[in-house]
């Protein structure tokens, strides 16, 4: 299959890109924009999801969100928001003969949304329950991701959370939610992907009919940390529970620097399937988890590669001290070549299958684009050669600059002793 892009800027200046793919039933149509929880104020914390959510709420054409989701059904189409660290992201999902409906009403929310006084005040009730969903008894975050975020590189005056607090939703006005609006919904701030089987000419007097009319300048801020921490940290919240729930992270890089590939291949390597290192040693070897994963966090300036896990209580330690174990033999004797090819041949696989699927093509390219802006764009065949050329040596440098205890935090959520944190805190220094 052809699954080369096409990138156009309408006039407004919106980037878009397509990827025609005549084979397939459907059309994908994401919109990324550069609106999240990295990007806030202290005391706006979680406005990026609550105007993502006010979005589905009614527009100058549908006056409640039962109308937009009947209109949506009517077509056997789907749409969907979610709220990322840097981004905020919207999606369609239609069929070709539908394409002209679809982006009517996918255009329709995104650009014509009231933000309704009555639905704002609803919403905040609604934002609050899905917050309770994610915190403890006291109302702290037991949110892994999030507390790990806030852990290894902490914001001045805000915690780390794409939901907010219970503080700053209910502070928030229609006024200050239509402000984040204008200021981060506008054409040099967001990037428009589609994919999938449509007529170029008829696409593109969609876009220029639905999206077309979109003004203003993008206001942005950077995210300010803390500064003077040291590693090895932890942080732990103690919830009623017979499971202990953990997150232990490496600081490692962000998705704009050289060494991401690498860091990607020693995820795989270390727990990114069942062949890992950590899921044959942990479950399959010593029977002390059900299941165990690593991956990478990255942001535009920091990163980190990590691994999770849960399991009882009683084999907290073991558990711990048995990662900090494979980290180490990773560290000292390498990655082999076998494994190597191994994850050279699995992601090759990975990659193919993408190639079929327009959500992923849209993701790979759209987000590019938005977070990146580069001046050539990488494809999934550019991203397969520089894998190919990735040795055991590059890995290894890699591994033992990043996976040491100066550059170590660990999150527990769950069930753990006093005594089981004294004898954490001495394994994550070793």
């Amino acid at each position: 299959m052809d699954h080369t892009y096409q990138k156009t800027t309408l006039p407004n200046g919106l980037r878009v890109m397509k990827l025609h793919m005549p084979a397939v039933h459907s059309v994908f149509a994401n919109l990324y924009v550069k609106s999240g929880w990295r990007l806030e104020k202290s005391s706006e914390s979680g406005i990026s999801h609550f105007v993502e959510h006010m979005l589905f709420k009614g527009t100058t054409h549908y006056s409640n969100s039962r109308e937009i989701s009947e209109a949506v059904d009517n077509i056997g189409a789907d749409i969907n928001g979610s709220t990322m660290p840097e981004y905020s992201e919207f999606s369609l999902i239609v069929h070709p003969r539908h394409l002209a409906d679809g982006m009517r009403i996918f255009g329709d929310f995104l650009t014509n949304s009231t933000f309704d006084s009555a639905e704002v005040e609803n919403e905040k009730e609604i934002i609050a329950e899905e917050l309770s969903q994610y915190s403890d008894i006291a109302g702290d975050s037991v949110n892994l991701d999030e507390l790990a975020c806030s852990l290894m590189w902490p914001m001045r005056s805000m915690s780390c959370s794409a939901l907010g607090s219970y503080k700053t939703i209910k502070s928030f006005s229609r006024r200050q939610l239509i402000e984040h609006y204008r200021d981060h919904y506008v054409p040099s701030n967001m990037v428009l992907s589609v994919a999938g089987n449509y007529d170029p000419d008829k696409l593109d007097a969609l876009l220029a009919e639905h999206f077309g009319d979109l003004s203003g300048e993008a206001t942005l801020r950077e995210p300010e940390y803390e500064t003077g921490l040291g590693f090895p940290r932890s942080v732990y919240k103690r919830m009623p529970s017979r499971m202990a729930y953990m997150k232990l992270c490496h600081e490692a890089c962000s998705y704009r620097d050289p060494n991401l590939i690498l860091v990607l291949v020693i995820s795989d390597i270390l727990g990114g399937g069942i062949s890992s290192r950590l899921f044959s040693t942990l479950r399959e070897e010593l029977g002390l988890v059900y299941d165990v994963s690593s991956g990478a966090t990255m942001y535009s300036d920091v990163g980190s590669i990590d691994v999770i896990t849960s399991t009882k209580a009683s084999k907290l330690i073991p558990t711990l001290k048995c990662v900090l174990e494979q980290i180490r033999i990773l560290a000292d004797g390498g990655v082999t070549e076998e494994e190597l090819a191994r994850v050279k041949d699995r992601v090759a696989c990975q990659m193919d299958f993408m190639l079929d699927s327009p959500a992923d093509l849209n993701e790979w390219f759209g987000l590019r684009e938005l977070l990146t802006s580069p001046e050539k764009m990488e494809t999934p065949d550019d991203e397969m050669e520089r894998l190919r050329s990735v040795t055991a040596e590059d890995l290894n440098r890699v591994v033992r600059e990043y996976m040491v205890p100066g550059r170590r935090g660990l999150v527990l959520v769950g069930a753990g002793s006093w005594r089981q944190r004294r004898q954490i805190a001495k394994l994550l220094e070793q």
